[in-house]
């Protein structure tokens, strides 16, 4: 397949959300937009106490996934979490920095 052919084919991208992050702003999993499923997966594991020893998180670009791996992982750290971040202790602090 040529560059011409690439070209000539129509692009089928997938909706994608931006997602900016400002200092100050809410955090938390309840800030994500979307995948329902797989938010609601991290919420049980963290309520469970049941983590995996891994996560992958996969799709395309511009979907989220880092937003919510940092969330996902804030909440693992706060001491305080219930099952989200509390957003005001140090550890909180110091991940949104």
């Amino acid at each position: 397949m040529g560059k011409a052919d690439r070209m000539a084919r129509p692009c089928y991208a997938a909706s994608t959300v931006e997602y900016v992050i400002v200092r100050g702003a809410s955090v938390g999993l309840h800030t994500i937009l979307g995948q329902e499923h797989a938010l609601t997966l991290l919420r049980q594991a963290l309520t469970s106490s049941r983590l995996g020893h891994a996560y992958l998180f996969y799709g395309p670009s511009g979907v989220g996934k880092k937003l919510t791996a940092l969330r996902f992982a804030q909440a693992l750290a706060c001491p305080y979490a219930t099952p989200e971040a509390c957003d005001s202790c140090t550890t909180c602090h110091k991940m949104r920095t």
